[in-house]
């Protein structure tokens, strides 16, 4: 698998899958608020109705999100927000994030997850 890295928002992505983390029990922030936005609510919508918990680790795949020219949007759960999440919450999302993009044909995805508040670390970790 190739890497690359860039620094760009959602709205301007070419990627082909577009992840967004979301705290659990807390208003949409960043590029999960942007997204949800852009999709004409549709992250909301799947909260309220209880289809996203946004559970540690919890994933799940909108293919052809309208709002996007991405073909995906995967939502990971990263679990309560208490001052930051823990770093072994922080890995089990973005695992779980990876494992969600590795199990699509896409070829190029751009992960938002650096927006995420780990607790104990810095932003530059």
């Amino acid at each position: 698998m190739h890497f690359e890295l860039e620094n760009g928002t959602i709205e301007s992505s070419n990627a082909k899958t577009l992840v967004v983390a979301i705290y659990q029990d807390q208003p949409l922030a960043g590029s999960a608020e942007k997204a949800n936005e852009l999709s004409n609510q549709i992250i909301s919508s799947l909260i309220e109705s209880g289809d996203f918990k946004a559970k540690k680790g919890e994933t799940l795949t909108l293919h052809k999100p309208q709002g996007f020219n991405a073909e995906r949007l995967v939502l990971v759960g990263l679990g309560k927000n208490e001052d930051g999440i823990s770093e072994n919450a922080f890995i089990a999302s973005a695992k779980a994030a990876a494992k969600a993009v590795s199990s699509t044909a896409a070829d190029t995805a751009s992960l938002y997850l650096t927006e995420v508040n780990v607790k104990d670390r810095s932003d530059n970790w």
